[in-house]
């Protein structure tokens, strides 16, 4: 899913501190209010017209999804399924079908049946968002209920549809409260999840209340939790050393450095490896990155050691690969394309393609990270080097900046890329087939007509990886995007705050409800 400029959060266990008292009370245990601070910005809460970081935190606490990725694992288990499998034997991967627990019902008390199921995808593809995960699920061919019993036909094998199943965009909504057509005010959504929505701001305080109505694994272990906004990640990392909120899921380099300087205080300080990523992508319909040669141009002069270390300070690591470390499939693609720094070879490219230097091009990122302006104004300069571009930097905020991309607006962009299941096709696939994602307007017919419908229908995903590293090699020779990193994982609490540890993984999913606090 779409992530905005900045470092995202994480797991693993290293301990630095510093503060003053625990904000949310005297409670603890299970009723304890935990307090997460966050510089995400929310785009929809209707799960048809979400496709990002910030949206869905809160849609996989208010919604319950057929199947769930458990912690600590990429292998997806039943969530508001009592079982779900593939159809005919199993070996053609195109007929998945699950039957629903008993019992369920959405927090308003309408019952949660296969019908609610149907109707979710169905709407998905009808409303068609541009900011929603319709292309996730342009597969699926027809979806019927039966009962407790819910089937979907899928026009070709998808190997990965289980991992689908199991993310945010596969939230349950209720037919009776969404409309068939259009989005529901965000502050109007209703789910089966762990929590109710009791309130919504896009500026200040998200509060959830726990669900009595919850039928489901890993019952919360808090009393509620508080979603508070900051319009930086450093305003968050401040608030939680004043003792103000619990923890935060977003860090920034500075933020990162102070906290590790630091030791035998009361704010824990935790890091893992990362799957987000971090891409310049570039519009290939019109403009002067239409021109393959314009984009080979700009790989030459990108320096990402220069990135990570100057403006990241080692806490991302450079990635040459659409799929990163950690995830089987990654490889050094545009590596072997681009090995170092060639103003030479990028001047040659320009000028076969009758570009005259300096090309004058506009760069832009979405608002939100302390460290935006030091990249923005590093990449410039990079891409400046030699006189071959000239580079005016714009920011924007980040749902207008959505939009902008959504609507082919941008030239050379900034954008972020965090998975929506730990599996190569989330990251070739999903950025890839007809622009992607990330619309960039690029198309390529063997990626999308042989090589991804061959990995999809590899049910060993190790298998796939010679076709992953094809896919690859492709995207490096046109280039409709850079990679520059891929973050290292990082989270930091309040010395109280137990089950920090089980929020996130490969998977990306802030799993709030196993947070416990005051013990």
């Amino acid at each position: 899913m779409l992530a905005a400029t900045g470092l995202a959060a994480a797991v693993a266990a290293t301990a630095a501190g510093c503060g003053a008292g625990a904000a949310g009370g005297k409670a603890s245990g299970k009723d304890a209010r935990l307090v997460v601070g966050s510089s995400q910005d929310v785009v929809s809460l209707d799960p048809a017209g979400s496709y990002d970081l910030g949206s869905n935190t809160v849609i996989q606490g208010v919604f319950q999804t057929l199947l769930e990725f458990p912690a600590g694992t990429a292998t997806p288990r039943p969530d508001a399924a009592k079982s779900c499998g593939w159809q005919n034997g199993g070996d053609d991967h195109t007929v998945y079908a699950c039957t629903l627990r008993g019992g369920l019902a959405f927090s308003n008390g309408d019952p949660l049946t296969a019908e609610d199921v149907a109707f979710t995808f169905q709407r998905i593809k009808r409303i068609a968002s541009p900011t929603g995960p319709a292309q996730l699920y342009s597969g699926i061919k027809k979806v019927q209920a039966d009962g407790e019993r819910v089937e979907f036909t899928l026009s070709s094998a998808d190997a990965t549809f289980p991992s689908k199943l199991a993310t945010g965009s596969a939230a349950i909504v209720d037919h009776r409260v969404f409309p068939a057509d259009k989005l529901l005010p965000d502050r109007k959504v209703i789910g089966s999840g762990r929590y109710t929505l009791a309130s919504f701001s896009r500026t200040g305080d998200t509060r959830l209340d726990v669900n009595p109505r919850f039928k489901g694994s890993d019952k919360p272990r808090n009393g509620g939790v508080t979603l508070r906004h900051f319009a930086s990640p450093a305003a968050a990392a401040a608030a939680l050393r004043a003792g103000k909120i619990d923890m935060t899921d977003r860090l920034d380099a500075d933020d990162v450095q102070k906290l590790r300087a630091q030791s035998g205080g009361s704010v824990q300080l935790d890091q893992g490896t990362g799957t987000q990523t971090r891409m310049i992508a570039f519009n290939t319909a019109h403009g002067v990155f239409a021109s393959r040669s314009a984009r080979q141009a700009a790989a030459h002069l990108i320096d990402r050691d220069a990135i990570a270390q100057d403006v990241y300070r080692g806490t991302v690591d450079p990635l040459y690969s659409l799929v990163p470390q950690g995830i089987a499939g990654h490889t050094t693609a545009f590596a072997d394309a681009y090995p170092k720094v060639d103003v030479d070879a990028a001047r040659t490219l320009l000028k076969n393609a009758g570009l005259h230097a300096p090309v004058p091009i506009t760069y832009t990122w979405a608002t939100g990270s302390a460290v935006g302006p030091s990249e923005a104004a590093l990449i410039k300069k990079q891409l400046e080097n030699g006189g071959l571009f000239s580079v005016t930097v714009r920011t924007m905020p980040w749902n207008a900046f959505l939009k902008a991309q959504a609507a082919g607006k941008l030239e050379a962009y900034n954008i972020g890329w965090s998975p929506d299941y730990p599996d190569a096709d989330n990251f070739t696939s999903a950025l890839l087939v007809d622009g992607g994602a990330f619309h960039t307007g690029w198309n390529d017919r063997r990626i999308t007509g042989t090589l991804i419908p061959e990995t999809m229908a590899e049910t060993d995903r190790a298998s796939a990886a010679t076709k992953f590293a094809a896919i690859q090699q492709r995207t490096a020779e046109s280039v409709p995007m850079i990679p520059i990193w891929q973050n290292k994982q990082y989270i930091a609490a309040r010395s109280d705050v137990v089950g920090a540890e089980w929020t996130l993984d490969t998977t990306g999913i802030l799993r709030y409800w196993l947070i416990a606090k005051g013990h």
